[in-house]
């Protein structure tokens, strides 16, 4: 009947106010979080652009490894601890000093010249040098080790990033492209509408769709940009 149709399109008017509100509420959210302009978010059509980027996992991991500042530390905390572990040794080896010289002077009334030549040794008595070199080489040991692990775990980490960036791109990509879909439905159900082949129901239904799915678009843009913005931080 008549009045449930009435219903029925004050019900789908309700739902594209919603609709409404709710994607400017999206857009407002986005634009803040990366602060730009809301306005600059307000596009209702075209193509699915080109991602404009390529993730690699290989490439992001050695530019990780290469990059992070931990792994630079630990680097260094093995050279001191491997000049701790020369030092200990050499703290065990005997030391000798050689000098040499000309000499000239008396001996028994009886003038004496020619090559001086003298030998100093310092042998150290229970230095402990084992028992030192023995716990240098455990703090290498123990550096290299964590070292090994936290290799690991930043290639999880940036194996993981990439993924998730890469998702949220064929995700983004997607909503856009349902976007654009939804847009010309519209247009096509407006056209109809206009032609008498199509009913206000049917427009404001066709609307309800279309930004729900500029909706989707939008989140989808701000879950890349989070995914990509994680990225940054584990790849310098």
């Amino acid at each position: 009947s008549s009045d449930l149709a009435d219903v029925s399109v004050a019900q789908a008017q309700a739902a594209l106010v919603r609709a409404q509100a709710d994607r400017a509420d999206a857009a407002e959210a986005l634009a803040s979080a990366a602060a730009i302009a809301p306005g600059s978010l307000a596009i209702v059509g075209g193509s699915v652009p080109p991602l404009g980027f390529s993730l690699d996992e290989v490439r992001a991991t050695e530019r990780a490894l290469a990059m992070r500042p931990e792994l630079a530390s630990l680097l260094a905390t093995i050279d001191a601890r491997r000049a701790d572990v020369t030092t200990a040794r050499r703290s065990g080896i005997p030391n000798a000093t050689v000098s040499g010289g000309y000499a000239r002077g008396v001996d028994s009334e009886l003038p004496v010249q020619g090559p001086a030549v003298t030998a100093h040794v310092d042998l150290p008595i229970a230095s402990g040098a084992g028992a030192r070199t023995s716990s240098a080489l455990a703090q290498v040991e123990i550096a290299q080790a964590q070292l090994v692990d936290e290799r690991r775990t930043i290639a999880l980490e940036v194996g993981s990033a990439v993924r998730d960036a890469r998702a949220q791109a064929a995700a983004l990509h997607a909503a856009m492209a349902a976007r654009d879909e939804a847009a010309r439905a519209l247009a096509a159900v407006q056209t109809g509408y206009r032609e008498g082949a199509s009913s206000s129901l049917d427009v404001a239904d066709a609307r309800r769709t279309y930004e729900q799915a500029a909706i989707d678009s939008l989140v989808a843009q701000y879950q890349q940009a989070q995914a990509l913005a994680a990225l940054e931080d584990i790849v310098p």
